[in-house]
């Protein structure tokens, strides 16, 4: 149990601790955002679209955004995810809001991908005010698919990103 899950207030001043040897060693948590190796993640997913991922070293990030946000058949807390879940093997306990400071208390919501809406083994502990739009953000080992090398960003979300727009 940490301070910020005690007094969840805290988190508009303390950002909530990140899990050692889970997130890349270069992280570091501010209250509103993950920088990790320099690379704000938030900048991140203005730059790509969600789902974002930044890799180093063969640990990375995966951004996404929150859909939905209900509760499954037996009343359970859920939230959907823009990412399908198959695509990437994340370890969503560590799963984190970024973009806002929430002093809302936490609660287990388990996770739900976009593409099935059906509810997995994964569950996170999250701000109880979570709400569709919020970006959320978890560490995985491993590279992307497709990806042999470390990369920035989601090749498909940033093709639809640029989609329609001129190179100079």
């Amino acid at each position: 149990m940490t301070l910020t899950s005690i007094i969840p207030s805290l988190r508009r001043s303390i950002p909530d601790p990140l899990a050692p040897g889970l997130w890349p060693a270069a992280t570091i948590a501010t209250t509103t955002d993950l920088v990790v190796s320099g690379v704000s993640m938030l900048r991140l997913v203005e730059l790509s679209a969600t789902p974002a991922v930044h890799v180093v070293d063969d640990i990375g990030v995966v951004v996404v955004r929150v859909r939905d946000v209900g509760a499954d058949a037996s009343r359970t807390a859920s939230v959907t995810l823009d990412l399908d879940l198959a695509t990437l093997a994340a370890c969503w306990g560590d799963l984190r809001l970024i973009g806002r400071a929430s002093t809302a208390r936490s609660m287990t919501f388990s996770i739900r991908s976009l593409d099935s809406r059906r509810a997995t083994d994964a569950s996170a502990l999250l701000p109880s005010d979570v709400r569709a739009g919020d970006l959320l953000a978890a560490p995985f080992t491993g590279t992307t698919p497709g990806s042999a090398r470390p990369t920035s960003g989601w090749l498909h979300a940033r093709n639809e990103a640029t989609a329609g727009q001129k190179t100079i």
